[in-house]
């Protein structure tokens, strides 16, 4: 399996084409396309589609919070795997090629994440990766606030 994350602010390929979650998902997840025009107007967002071989299968976005003061701080704040594609490894895929870019960056320290409260496969999905939860979001309690410590670069 060949699951990529790609394409950027700048991307060539439309967004436009990309399949939807499951139904029942829906109500968790904010609409891909308002996504990437949020995208246009905000240049600190970094928007990806996650691709199999050519077939777009999902989307993500995240964001460094350098602007509200937290210059080590980066926030994954869009993750979808289409339906159909998920239970397949994508998404496993997708996240480990995201914190890769975001480890890239030099000042990365810290990568938060939020769902809702009663997404278990979520919850296990990002504990997975070493997410470890902080509580609710002051900003909406229905939503779980998770932290993964990078290993700061010596």
């Amino acid at each position: 399996m060949n699951a990529n994350c790609c394409a950027s602010q700048s991307a060539t390929r439309p967004y436009s084409h990309l399949p939807q979650p499951k139904p029942e998902q829906r109500d968790l997840l904010a609409d891909n396309m308002l996504s990437i025009a949020e995208a246009q107007f905000f240049p600190f967002y970094v928007p990806k589609a996650i691709y199999l071989d050519d077939t777009p299968v999902g989307f993500l976005m995240y964001e460094s919070l350098a602007e509200e003061g937290k210059p080590n701080d980066y926030n994954i704040f869009r993750f979808m795997v289409a339906e159909g594609y998920q239970q397949k490894g994508i998404g496993s895929r997708a996240m480990a090629l995201v914190l890769e870019e975001i480890r890239a960056q030099e000042n990365a320290q810290r990568v938060h994440i939020c769902y809702a409260d009663e997404n278990q496969t979520a919850r296990a999905f990002y504990a997975g990766f070493g997410f470890v939860e902080q509580g609710p979001d002051p900003e909406d309690e229905d939503e779980i606030i998770a932290t993964l410590e990078l290993q700061v670069r010596a």
